[in-house]
């Protein structure tokens, strides 16, 4: 009845432009941002513009269908800066008011410039015939009975999405229950305490949350490296050959490549500052590629650190900043113990698209910390942007400073709320002890031990 057909996969800023599908019943459209309103829509074509402002923060976009007595009957939203797939796809279908559809429209966003490997609809199970997905015509059916419809775009590895659509018959509105993970740090000696007692802990505006379940789970880390980190990475290989020779019998290549794990319970993964273009269907992207995950039985943070490198050389410069915001969404997509690390060298190169300050703010809104960590003992050459840096010169100080990683994760847990919402919306009721919103921490609360960490 009401559809999004214009999808944002990445960060956002400024003015942008949307496109709705709307039903004949439907007679306007009121647009909201963030729950208020930005303009009032009654009559095609369905198309707005609106400004998300100049600050990188996730943002809740909503379209609400009204009848011509004023009726609600359908609403649509899109939530900005936040993590999404890499493709999206809609459905809609053809019809007129008390008639059956005729035919369904399918259309995708996706941040690759190929053509999908796949699309495919069924009706009731059975393929349908597709020439335009436009205008996929449906066979002929009845209301009386409930009919399923399934559309389904690939773009290989794991790159895929689906819409799918149930009316006719006796079926009635079904609501899915919608999860938001907020992400929360207990204080010294402090656990989580049964789920009943959490029930009041959280609140979103005047509403109290129902708290679903909270658990530790996993942790990941996604780690971007300055370029100018390798060299430097690699000469503190000879330490560790030394240390490990010394001692603590050396195996050539295995010790070296396990050596000062995350955890066993933590995954870490490199993202390269080095974006490259894409076209999608209705927008340009840039692209950071990323590892796979590794976890303690692939690898060492030392050998992800030093050795892991891009396939082919960059195109582009190196852009930190932004690679460090899209970062922070990888980081916090599965709704899990989490934290981004930025390693920097002698000099950290950044063809900057945004300001080191705002990333540092955008990340703390959705709640992921972040550690800042210099192979360079030399403090004066520290960026100044990125202050406080924790000193991770030498095999001692890095392992001090996973140590100190570590620790943060372990203090951290997930709570998942019952509905959809705003990271920046969440706050702790008066009801709430031993635990802070990771939102609401200072900046950078993933440090080393003391000695280590400049003030």
């Amino acid at each position: 009845m009401l559809t999004f057909l214009t999808f944002v996969l990445g960060l956002v800023l400024g003015p942008r432009s949307f496109d709705l599908a709307v039903a004949p019943e439907v007679t306007a459209v009121e647009i909201q941002l963030d729950g208020q309103t930005v303009t009032r829509l009654t009559a095609p074509p369905w198309s707005f513009r609106v400004d998300l402002g100049t600050a990188l923060v996730p943002h809740q976009l909503k379209a609400i269908g009204y009848g011509p007595d004023g009726q609600r009957l359908a609403e649509a939203q899109q939530w900005l800066n936040l993590p999404r797939p890499p493709v999206a796809i809609a459905a809609v279908l053809e019809r007129e008011q008390g008639q059956p559809p005729k035919a369904l429209s399918v259309s995708w966003e996706s941040v690759f410039e190929e053509q999908p490997s796949s699309l495919s609809v069924t009706f009731d199970g059975n393929a349908l015939a597709i020439g335009d997905p436009k205008h996929i015509p449906l066979p002929p059916h009845s209301l009386e009975e409930t009919h399923f419809l399934r559309a389904e775009v690939s773009f290989g590895e794991g790159a895929n999405a689906s819409a799918e659509i149930a009316y006719g018959g006796a079926l009635a509105d079904e609501v899915s229950t919608e999860l938001t993970a907020v992400p929360v740090a207990l204080t010294e000696g402090k656990e989580l305490p049964p789920l009943a007692d959490l029930q009041g802990w959280f609140t979103a505006g005047d509403s109290s949350l129902e708290v679903i379940a909270a658990e530790r789970g996993k942790a990941e880390v996604v780690v971007v490296r300055d370029e100018g980190a390798v060299s430097q990475l690699e000469r503190m290989e000879r330490q560790m050959r030394d240390l490990f020779s010394t001692g603590l019998g050396y195996t050539e290549g295995r010790t070296l490549r396990m050596a000062i794990p995350l955890g066993t319970d933590a995954t870490v993964r490199l993202l390269f500052p080095f974006p490259s273009q894409s076209l999608g269907v209705s927008s340009r992207y840039r692209l950071f590629p990323s590892t796979f995950e590794f976890s303690h039985r692939d690898a060492g943070t030392y050998w992800v650190l030093s050795k892991v490198q891009l396939r082919e050389p960059p195109r582009e410069p190196q852009q930190l900043t932004e690679a460090l915001a899209v970062a922070g969404m990888m980081a916090s997509e599965r709704g899990r113990r989490r934290a981004v690390v930025l390693v920097v060298g002698r000099d950290a190169a950044d063809r900057r698209s945004l300001p080191p300050a705002e990333v540092r703010r955008y990340l703390r809104t959705i709640g992921v910390p972040l550690a800042v960590w210099s192979v360079d003992s030399r403090r004066e050459l520290w960026p100044q942007d990125w202050r406080p840096v924790i000193d991770t010169s030498t095999f001692g100080k890095l392992s001090d400073a996973v140590t100190g990683l570590k620790q943060e994760l372990d203090r951290q847990r997930i709570v998942w709320v019952k509905g959809k919402y705003l990271p920046q919306s969440i706050q702790l009721s008066s009801k709430a002890h031993g635990l802070v919103l990771l939102s609401a921490q200072a900046p950078s609360p993933t440090a080393a031990p003391a000695p280590n960490h400049l003030p």
